[in-house]
């Protein structure tokens, strides 16, 4: 008991010593991710492509970016999908430092709600208190920093995924629902496709198929009573031109992005610039050509990717019948992680609040993992927070320690556990 008091005031002070670290972050700068998103959904209102409009002095202030892509592109730096600018179109008519203080709630409400749902849902004491510590590290880590500085919408998909689990985990139709939210992140991030193929390998498939063809069904009306599709066109036509410009050997990490010429004031802010790339990049094929200078095409890392999730389906699925609807999540999220490493674009620091979701399930059902994984796990965490340098790239280790701790935790929980080396006999 005095360890769980320990533990609660040590969250409590970590909570509000990282609310007013982030808003004294905000002070110093503006959430330039936010502004993509916001301006993005504003010239979705305005009838212009989000993707391929150019502010010029002609327009409007409010539908200038501060930055944009090369003069040679023919793409603006809006990115996500239409999905998101039509989500954000309420918002988008706000002043934009309101909007700034609107998104930085809505990022604490989004991480303390996850971690309400999970720990209140627990009766063990122990679960509570690795919950605490857990939320502790994550709240330290340089991933929300960065997520809620730069105003990134990550956090979207462990609510959506956390509520989800928290409330259908134990009912019998809960792979329905898991379709449901799973169709809903695909059609908010189309890579989201990869977190449905363990589902689809599982013998009680027909639920988790019925609920996401009706949140495709719901995508697809929404698409055509809004008028989306051409705006949907125009994301696939921007997204092959970010692909040419992030598989090409002289990739910049947007050091180069040309400076539009601005007003000097916009909706009552002075306090924009360019921010460059993170330089934390946790992605294989970025990294391995940073240390070793090594360049392939990016059909190569595809390839491996392929490879990868085939050797992974081997290994989780081969005379096991995985029907189990939370070991599936965590698979899911495990291929859809692995996505998000090896496709040939830049997988930045704020990436790693995804894994709030997956992490909250481990110690959520913590007597399934052995001390290892748990040691793993916390080391991990304790890399992956921003206290002081330890080691090069101390960021990438810890991320990876956690990815390994979840693999671990997986396999640990098969009946049957096939060597790789079978693959090859």
């Amino acid at each position: 008991m005095h360890i769980h008091r320990f533990l609660l005031i040590l969250f409590a002070g970590v909570l509000c010593a990282g609310i007013y670290r982030d808003y004294k972050n905000q002070q110093s700068g503006y959430p330039c991710d936010l502004r993509k998103r916001i301006v993005g959904a504003r010239y979705m209102a305005k009838g212009y492509s989000p993707y391929f409009f150019k502010w010029t002095p002609d327009y409007p202030a409010e539908l200038c970016l501060q930055y944009e892509g090369d003069s040679t592109f023919k793409q603006n730096i809006v990115t996500l999908p239409p999905s998101y600018n039509w989500l954000l179109q309420p918002l988008a008519p706000l002043p934009f430092p309101l909007i700034e203080k609107i998104w930085f709630a809505f990022q604490y409400i989004s991480i303390l709600l996850i971690f309400y749902v999970f720990y209140f849902k627990s009766n063990k004491l122990i679960t509570k208190n690795l919950l605490l510590l857990l939320f502790s590290f994550l709240l330290l880590s340089r991933a929300w920093i960065m997520n809620v500085h730069i105003g990134q919408s990550y956090i979207l998909f462990p609510l959506l995924l956390s509520l989800t689990f928290v409330f259908f985990n134990k009912h019998p139709k809960a792979l329905f629902y898991y379709g449901l939210s799973i169709g809903i992140c695909i059609w908010l991030r189309p890579s989201y496709a990869f977190f449905a193929l363990p589902f689809l390998m599982a013998s009680n498939r027909k639920l988790f198929l019925k609920g996401l063809v009706i949140s495709g069904i719901i995508a697809v009306v929404q698409i055509c009573l809004f008028h989306q599709l051409n705006n949907w066109l125009d994301f696939f036509k921007s997204s092959r031109g970010w692909l040419q410009y992030y598989s090409g050997r002289d990739y910049d990490h947007g050091i180069h992005f040309d400076l539009l010429v601005v007003p000097p004031v916009i909706e009552g802010q002075s306090n924009f610039h360019t921010y460059p790339m993170p330089g934390y990049i946790a992605n294989i094929p970025f990294e391995l050509r940073a240390i070793f200078d090594i360049y392939a095409s990016p059909a190569v890392y595809y390839l491996i990717l392929l490879m990868t999730l085939v050797i992974l389906s081997f290994v989780f699925f081969y005379k096991n019948k995985v029907t189990d609807p939370t070991s599936l999540l965590l698979i899911g999220f495990f291929f859809n992680y692995l996505s998000e490493v090896f496709i040939w674009i830049p997988k930045c620091d704020y990436y790693f609040v995804e894994l709030f979701f997956p992490l909250s399930v481990l110690l959520f059902n913590w007597e399934k993992a052995s001390k290892a994984i748990l040691v793993t796990l916390f080391t991990g965490l304790f890399f992956s927070a921003h206290f002081f340098k330890i080691i090069p790239m101390q960021l990438l280790l810890g991320e990876y320690l956690i990815a390994f701790s979840l693999f671990l935790y997986l396999y640990s929980n098969l009946p049957n556990k096939p060597l790789l080396s079978k693959i090859f006999s």
